[in-house]
């Protein structure tokens, strides 16, 4: 059987940031939530499964290549563990007002659950260049 619990506990609050820092509504950030969630196993798998250290995805995104050494290192540069929330919050929420700010524009668009992760998902993939 599964472990929901963590992330359930966990849930709440993000999407309360969410929702206050981005101006979205409870099914926007619910389509973040779910996202995260299912990268990372419910908050449970922070670096993935098989890879070895400084390799593969670290933190709620499984941020990978250079977004993982660019997630590392800010988290170096404010002193947070990168396995913390604090550390994985606030780097998604630099990413969301930066780099990755299409996904909020995407997921304005968005007025479904189904939408909302349709539209995170693909919108915070890498950045095409």
């Amino acid at each position: 059987m599964v472990d929901r619990s963590l992330f359930r506990t966990k849930t709440p609050d993000v999407m309360h940031r969410l929702i206050g820092d981005f101006d979205l509504n409870e099914i926007q950030a619910a389509g973040i939530v779910g996202n995260l969630g299912h990268e990372c196993a419910g908050f449970h798998t922070l670096h993935e499964i098989g890879q070895p250290e400084g390799k593969g995805g670290y933190g709620w995104a499984q941020w990978t290549g250079d977004r993982r050494k660019s997630f590392l290192a800010w988290c170096d540069k404010r002193k947070l563990g990168w396995e913390t929330d604090a550390a994985n919050y606030g780097y998604l929420s630099s990413e969301l007002h930066g780099t990755y700010a299409r996904s909020i524009s995407a997921l304005e668009k968005a007025y479904t659950l189904e939408a909302s992760v349709v539209a995170f998902e693909r919108s915070y993939g890498p950045v095409i260049k």
